[in-house]
């Protein structure tokens, strides 16, 4: 039987990493949304997504993860058809920025490519544990790649389509992730190297001017970062220059001129890094970059001993989600990175952000258990059962 014992085998290192990092990202989008002047509609909403996204997390800790493995199809369902909605469809969604992502009911907007991304972890680490059952070379045969990467193009063309060029990468960088854990072939890893590299100049002047104006002056401007300083260039220069400002000690909460003033925009979320460098500082940037280290070298040392393969696909694409999100966040507001709408984990204003990434937590929680105990227990009981048995047989006897 399942030990329902779920506290002993929490992770609480992960758990308390998690807390102050969400305590951080709730005083910065106080300040961000200018709660202290009463506004705390903001500040409302983060906090009970928090409480929604705990108990979501307990609810997948009771169940078996490993059961999920038989119910991929139907997940992989639930995962194209919205997606295929807000394209087909568009009256059905909320237009914000120019792009189609969410799904508006009543006051709530629902961000359905944020919980696609679980979803396309958990179908494709059971489509990669199905494939190498019987071998784990498999993986390197051709005619098992090509069902792969159409299971990954499929949700991306959607999402790209959308369009949200942003999220279309994080699902490219979390199946990359997830193949090359699975031991994929050097040869196909440089091929896709190289190939890229290759098709850079094809991009530049054939695919880039098709793509719409504001991809075309995000890409620009990260390649010449004094390009239109008041135009497409105006929120990077604006986010490092608030970074820049708040120095060591910052400019203290509440207080950071450039937050406060309005003069950078979407400052809850996307920008949420330039409020906490200019009204904390270097010093609380450190510590949340530090932080977000520990959580991932702990998620990893998860992935590294969990006891089933699936689980350790799992947790891989996991980790690389929210690490790909820290990169790029963190990336595009020091100026390092293209500006894109990747919100930064556990910090970012954003309930379906928020909710994705407990949901995610609850999934490595789930696989990295320990189950030695459970093993022990499943011994036990065959053998009272083979001992019951033979009793039985004496008696018959």
């Amino acid at each position: 039987m399942r030990d329902r014992n779920i506290l002993k085998k929490l992770d609480f290192p992960i758990l308390c990493l998690i807390a102050v990092l969400f305590t951080i990202g709730m005083f910065a989008i106080a300040s961000a949304t200018k709660a202290y002047a009463g506004d705390y509609g903001h500040i409302r909403m983060q906090a009970i997504a928090f409480v929604l996204s705990i108990v979501v997390m307990v609810l997948i800790l009771n169940i078996d993860y490993t059961a999920l493995k038989g119910f991929s199809p139907y997940l992989y369902i639930i995962l194209i058809i919205p997606l295929l909605l807000l394209i087909t469809i568009p009256s059905l969604g909320h237009s914000t920025y120019g792009a189609t992502r969410w799904f508006k009911i009543g006051p709530v907007q629902i961000q359905f490519s944020e919980f696609a991304k679980v979803l396309f972890i958990l179908t494709f680490a059971a489509h990669i544990n199905r494939i190498q059952e019987k071998g784990r070379e498999n993986i390197n045969k051709i005619r098992k790649l090509i069902p792969l990467f159409i299971h990954a193009a499929i949700p991306v063309s959607f999402i790209m389509a959308q369009p949200d060029n942003g999220t279309a990468l994080v699902f490219c960088v979390i199946g990359a992730s997830m193949l090359f854990v699975s031991g994929i072939d050097k040869k196909y890893i440089f091929g896709a190297i190289t190939g890229l590299i290759a098709a850079l100049p094809a991009f530049y002047f054939f695919v880039l001017p098709r793509l719409p104006k504001y991809v075309q002056n995000r890409i620009f401007v990260f390649l010449d970062p004094s390009r239109d300083p008041m135009g497409a260039g105006y929120n990077v220069m604006i986010a490092k220059l608030s970074v820049g400002s708040g120095g060591i000690w910052g400019q203290g909460l509440f207080k950071g001129i450039q937050i406060q003033m309005g003069a950078l925009p979407v400052k809850e979320s996307d920008f949420i890094f330039s409020v906490i460098g200019e009204e904390l500082g270097f010093i609380w940037c450190a510590i949340i970059v530090i932080c977000f280290m520990l959580l991932f070298i702990r998620l990893l040392s998860l992935a590294r001993t969990s006891r089933e393969y699936f689980g350790t696909l799992i947790i891989t694409g996991v980790t690389s989600m929210m690490a790909f999100h820290v990169l790029q966040n963190i990336g595009m507001n020091i100026g390092i990175m293209p500006v894109a709408g990747i919100p930064l984990p556990f910090i970012s204003y954003g309930g379906s952000a928020l909710l994705t990434n407990m949901i995610g937590v609850g999934l490595v929680l789930n696989a990295g258990m320990p189950r030695k105990k459970q093993y022990l227990n499943d011994i036990e009981e065959v053998s009272i059962y083979k001992l019951n048995l033979r009793a039985i047989k004496k008696y018959v006897r």
